[in-house]
């Protein structure tokens, strides 16, 4: 590890888009590798990186909700009401499970959630039928 590519626990934290809360303890249960000064920690942000990765499915990038509705051109709570309901899968990172959510999203997820809501192109129209002579009853003729 280089000094000049160590961060500290907040800067790591900003820079992953991570809870500080969240990230210190993965790193006190060994999951993210870190350098442990006292009772500082501090990263090495490309070793951090290849672990998320690695642990986020090999190697697939997270987005976070509002990332996610920049790059679909809605608010964020119209991405919050798709994972509510079920049609975009996500992962809740928050360190306390019952505050509130923080969610990351995964490119496999973004991809499934793509090939749901693509629209099929429509059935061509078949030329209508006429109806003959033989086929209806004349009452008033």
């Amino acid at each position: 590890m280089e000094n000049n590519h160590l961060l500290t626990l907040r800067a790591a934290a900003n820079h992953l888009q991570v809870p500080l809360g969240w990230l210190k303890a993965e790193a006190k249960a060994g999951h993210i590798p870190c350098l442990k000064v006292g009772r500082r920690f501090l990263f090495n942000i490309e070793a951090v990186e290849d672990a998320l990765l690695a642990r986020a499915g090999g190697g697939q990038m997270t987005h976070t909700v509002k990332t996610l509705a920049q790059m679909f051109q809605v608010s964020p709570h119209t991405v919050l009401s798709w994972i509510r309901n079920g049609t975009l899968k996500a992962i809740n990172v928050s360190p306390n499970i019952g505050k509130k959510p923080q969610w990351r999203i995964t490119q496999a997820a973004i991809e499934s959630f793509e090939q749901t809501r693509t629209s099929a192109p429509p059935p061509a129209k078949l030329p209508r039928k006429r109806k003959r002579e033989s086929d209806y009853i004349r009452f008033y003729s």
